[in-house]
């Protein structure tokens, strides 16, 4: 039995009346667990529902599931490959809510551990951009490894303060989530240890960081922009009071009742049967507005979300026009030789990578990354001197850069032992765009952990860089050589200890 604060019984018993006692004892049991698939990958997903008992659908949210947490989909190849993210039914919601559409403008402000992130990211279909921040360095650097991890190429991950972003993109995003710090009450039942870090001091706290967090939202919300806010918490001060404190300060600034979003035009089933709630508040257009997740109605932890609209012009205000060209000529030609030796010539993906190379190419020491194709024209200049851990996708590294760039002979040749693909590239990809080796679960575990990978059969090509797949999912890159196949899975990611199903 949780021990709950009776400050926090007290609060919980006035909001639902009736309901406490089943509310209360529904956080005695065990805790909801879901996960969504990456729809952006071209693998066998019959198999992987198969392989993972997914037979449950969360209503609220599109390709996301119930699964069974004794099956541990998180140790899965599956999992490993990208093509699923475990994440909690009620979480799932806000992205849903937010619907980022191909081609938006994005940023998620609060993004770590990035399952908002990337759902967000894979609703836009990888294109259009979203830059997913997160202040606290070491939470960064697992967003960063997240959105790796599911082969996203329109994602940059950078690491500050809201203030630092309102300063310089001032009325920039389309669409903006803000899951903002909270007193989590929400996952009490996950995380027993948030009761002993629970106040009512602490809940007034986090109401008073998420109104300044907001401030600086608001600020980068674009006239017509749509922002999202979102908790895990069930404090009404931290939740519908937010919302009707944004009323009562922005003149601009308008909540969208829940029946008129895409959200709840989308729904396959009806609003009342997927178990979510309105909201809690006296003023009418509040309580329309927000949606709650509550536990003892639906199987899910809690969470709450609304958004909110800045009035104005719906037109983006952003002008998409191509970048000053800030690389050398010889860079860019050996990227594009490099990419187009490593790939098929009829790879749609390679098609993408080239499109406005020469805008999108940023070269940080030997780490040469490509920005997503539809960032606005002064995009990369704003995020000049930015804390950035993923400044778009790493393609490659270039050894002996320095030598490449002086060197005049053979122009129309680039050197593979100076350019490696990174693997990140390699999570982008699919069967499609390079030469690959398949793998069955006993070979792709041997692979994720490091070992050497024996072939059963002659591939279909001779030598050089390929992926190693399984039921069509990349998960890196290997050599091959003299009929050998070098494992190039990254040292710092292989797991030898796992037991992959």
């Amino acid at each position: 039995m949780l021990n709950f604060p009776s400050d926090f019984l007290s609060e919980m018993k006035e909001l639902l009346g009736a309901d406490f006692d089943t509310f209360v004892e529904v956080l005695n049991t065990k805790a909801s667990y879901g996960l969504r698939i990456n729809s952006l990958k071209k693998v066998d997903f019959d198999t992987l529902k198969k392989d993972l008992n997914l037979k449950k659908d969360i209503p609220w949210a599109s390709d996301a599931y119930y699964a069974d947490k004794d099956r541990t989909p998180g140790k899965s190849i599956w999992h490993e490959g990208g093509a699923i993210y475990i994440q909690d039914p009620g979480a799932c919601l806000p992205a849903s809510l937010l619907s980022p559409k191909p081609g938006d403008i994005c940023l998620d402000l609060c993004s770590a551990p990035g399952g908002k992130a990337t759902q967000m990211a894979i609703l836009m279909k990888d294109s259009g951009m979203l830059l997913s921040n997160e202040i606290v360095p070491k939470r960064a650097t697992v967003l960063s490894q997240n959105i790796e991890r599911m082969g996203l190429s329109n994602v940059l991950v950078s690491s500050c303060a809201p203030d630092e972003l309102s300063e310089r993109f001032v009325e920039y995003f389309d669409k903006i989530m803000v899951d903002a710090p909270c007193s989590g009450e929400g996952m009490f039942r996950k995380n027993p240890e948030a009761l002993n870090e629970w106040s009512r001091e602490n809940v007034h706290m986090c109401a008073e960081r998420q109104k300044e967090i907001l401030d600086h939202a608001f600020m980068m919300l674009r006239k017509g922009g749509v922002l999202c806010y979102s908790t895990c918490t069930f404090s009404r001060e931290e939740d519908e009071a937010i919302a009707e404190w944004v009323l009562s300060k922005y003149d601009d600034i308008d909540v969208i009742p829940v029946k008129e979003t895409d959200f709840y035009k989308n729904l396959s089933y009806d609003f009342c049967e997927t178990g979510l709630s309105y909201g809690i508040s006296e003023d009418e257009k509040v309580k329309n507005s927000c949606i709650r997740v509550w536990p003892h109605k639906v199987d899910a932890e809690g969470q709450f979300a609304v958004l909110f609209k800045k009035r104005g012009e719906e037109k983006s205000n952003i002008n998409h026009k191509k970048n000053r060209k800030e690389n050398t000529s010889n860079e860019l030609k050996n990227t594009e030789l490099f990419l187009r030796e490593l790939l098929k010539s009829d790879s749609k993906k390679l098609k993408e990578l080239l499109k406005d190379l020469d805008d999108r190419l940023l070269i940080f020491g030997n780490n040469y990354y490509l920005l997503p194709s539809d960032i606005p024209s002064d995009f990369r200049y704003k995020i000049d001197g930015l804390k950035l851990l993923r400044p778009g996708l790493l393609i490659c590294e270039c050894e002996n850069k320095k030598n490449n760039k002086k060197s005049k002979k053979n122009n129309n040749h680039i050197d593979f032992n100076s350019m490696k693909p990174d693997h990140a590239l390699s999570r982008y990809l699919d069967e499609s765009d390079i030469n690959y080796v398949r793998l069955d679960s006993s070979d792709a575990s041997d692979y994720i952990g490091g070992q050497s990978v024996i072939l059963k059969e002659n591939p279909s090509f001779n030598k050089g860089y390929c992926v190693c797949t399984y039921h069509g999912l990349s998960l890196g890159f290997a050599k091959l050589s003299n009929n050998a196949l070098k494992n190039h899975y990254p040292k710092g990611l292989r797991k030898l200890n796992y037991h992959y199903e």
